[in-house]
């Protein structure tokens, strides 16, 4: 990746589009969304009030394709990796193309989509029955 490009994906670089799209917000200059700036104090309070109900102790988990390997309690792609007798760049390599894979299938399958495990006999929907549908095509 180029230096060029990795800036983009820099926190600054983040921060400097979304004070962009907040000025666009604000002069009313968005396609599909409004900046509504009197109802930010009640939408932090519902983000806090869920984030400490749900966890408590404030560790909020990471979101990302990879936790949507994890289906009731057990760790899917790490029981996958053990399996794997590969050099840690071929590991590396297999993880890529199974994430961008499974979040490219995810873009197009729809609400009702379902992926039946076979291995637990569970329904699984969206992004977590896509997950496991991908893996188990790896």
């Amino acid at each position: 990746m180029s230096a060029g490009v990795g800036s983009l994906l820099s926190a600054l670089a983040v921060r400097e589009r979304a004070r962009l799209i907040l000025a666009r917000g604000h002069k009313g200059r968005l396609a599909h969304f409004t900046v509504q700036m009197d109802r930010l104090p009640s939408a932090a309070d519902y983000v806090a009030e869920t984030i400490r109900r749900n966890y408590p102790d404030l560790r909020v988990p990471p979101h990302a394709r990879w936790r949507h390997f994890v289906v009731d309690g057990v760790d899917r792609w790490a029981a996958l990796a053990k399996t794997l007798d590969v050099e840690p760049d071929e590991r590396a390599r297999i993880r890529f193309d199974l994430a961008v894979t499974s979040v490219l299938l995810d873009a197009g399958a729809g609400p009702g989509w379902r992926w039946r495990d076979a291995a637990t006999g569970t329904s699984l929907a969206r992004s977590e029955g896509l997950a496991i549908a991908s893996l188990a095509a790896f």
